[in-house]
């Protein structure tokens, strides 16, 4: 399964990008796997290859509502983008360092961009998700 995830990231096919709120800079953009279920979800990282700085997990919920993620299980650090079901960026991106047990949460939101520490360095609440799930 996660072999599969990580050849849809590896062939571009997916790319999301973040944008500055009017549109005007283009803050990340990255090479995208989705997790839709909730076992991809709770196996997020852990069970995947580690990021590249152009890549990205997408975790994708039913519902928009309060997200918390820990990076238990994970051997590097990332950053966590959450993003409201209007693409627009909620607070800042988090960093989580390797093995963070602590849980970052944000409402509301319907997804959350999971990517390598200091790729989101530049990214701003209310920034503009484009292209993604």
């Amino acid at each position: 399964m996660a072999a599969a995830a990580l050849a849809a990231c590896d062939s571009g096919a997916n790319r999301l990008r973040i944008t500055s709120a009017d549109g005007t800079l283009e803050r990340l953009s990255v090479r995208y796997a989705e997790a839709r279920t909730a076992e991809e979800r709770r196996d997020g990282l852990r069970t995947r290859p580690p990021l590249q700085p152009d890549e990205g997990l997408v975790l994708v919920f039913p519902l928009e509502g309060e997200v918390c993620i820990h990076n238990v299980g994970v051997a590097y650090g990332i950053d966590v983008v959450f993003v409201a079901s209007d693409d627009r960026v909620v607070g800042q991106p988090v960093p989580l360092a390797a093995e963070e047990a602590e849980a970052a949460c944000r409402a509301p939101v319907d997804r959350v961009v999971e990517v390598r520490a200091g790729v989101a360095a530049t990214v701003r609440a209310g920034d503009r998700v484009l292209g993604g799930p």
